[in-house]
């Protein structure tokens, strides 16, 4: 049976080597599928700029747009050529959609997305909050790959599940499954303190460790304090001590603009992550 289809979005030469490289540990892994595309940023032009605007601005935003399409296509064809996936490219010219508007009808057609977040202080402002975006509104899972990511091992090596006994986080774990079946190793953390608990019993992640393993991940449960950390802090750090090669994690647990005014631990994992992280929502 053939694999997944991977969307791997990309957006600048930053992070484009890493995204693919993800994508492609994952179809090949999976015997998946890899769907490229690189969409040109919207040239947005504000009156009164736009009345006087010659016709040789638009031109050259477009050739530009262009000339970056085709330097992500050569990126990515260098990185799949002669593999055993299937994998094609495609080229989305910027105009009167945004950057997000063009991805998002591909992105719901694909079994899961891979993209690189993005660096406000080394990106266009065009392509920011599009892979969040993605993670909130596709209805696909998506994973993230922060930019500068060095590989410590191979991705599949030891995936950390971010378990909390949400609807987000349930989400994510099981829309991750096919990923987990294959990984060597699985730790499955719930950050709390012995006396948040409302619970009685095994630890809080005993459940979904033996679900999980009835479905043939090889896996452990546990449980980490936070001393006093906030929970994103508490999870990097949990994944900087066991050597992590993936997170996943359930998205915006709270509102979203609850997350960006109180911070909260999607937020921060998407910030300082230095390893790839899945997310569902």
């Amino acid at each position: 049976m053939s694999g997944p289809t991977i969307l791997v979005y990309l957006h600048d030469e930053n992070t484009a080597p890493q995204v693919i490289e993800t994508a492609r540990q994952i179809a090949l892994k999976q015997d998946g599928r890899l769907l490229g595309i690189y969409a040109g940023a919207q040239l947005i032009v504000y009156p009164p700029a736009g009345i006087h605007m010659p016709a040789t601005v638009y031109e050259q935003w477009f050739r530009r747009e262009e000339e970056k399409g085709r330097a992500m296509g050569q990126l990515f064809h260098a990185a799949t050529e002669g593999e055993v996936f299937d994998a094609e490219w495609r080229y989305l010219p910027s105009g009167g959609h945004t950057v997000v508007d063009a991805v998002m009808p591909l992105a719901r057609c694909c079994d899961m997305v891979v993209a690189g977040l993005y660096n406000p202080d080394t990106g266009e402002y065009a392509f920011d909050g599009v892979a969040e975006t993605l993670a909130m509104e596709s209805g696909r899972p998506v994973l993230l790959v922060p930019e500068g990511y060095e590989p410590r091992s191979g991705l599949f090596d030891q995936i950390m599940v971010a378990w909390d006994g949400s609807r987000e986080s349930a989400r994510a774990t099981f829309d991750a499954l096919p990923l987990l079946v294959d990984a060597a190793a699985v730790q499955v953390v719930c950050v709390e303190e012995p006396a948040d608990r409302a619970t009685t019993g095994d630890l809080p992640t005993g459940d979904i460790a033996t679900t999980l393993a009835h479905r043939g991940v090889v896996c452990t449960a546990d449980q980490v304090a936070r001393k006093g950390r906030t929970i994103g802090v508490t999870l990097l750090d949990r994944v900087d001590e066991t050597g992590a090669t993936m997170m996943v994690m359930g998205i915006y647990g709270h509102a979203k603009w609850r997350e960006m005014v109180f911070g909260g631990a999607t937020q921060h994992a998407l910030a300082h992550a230095q390893c790839p992280v899945f997310v569902s929502r």
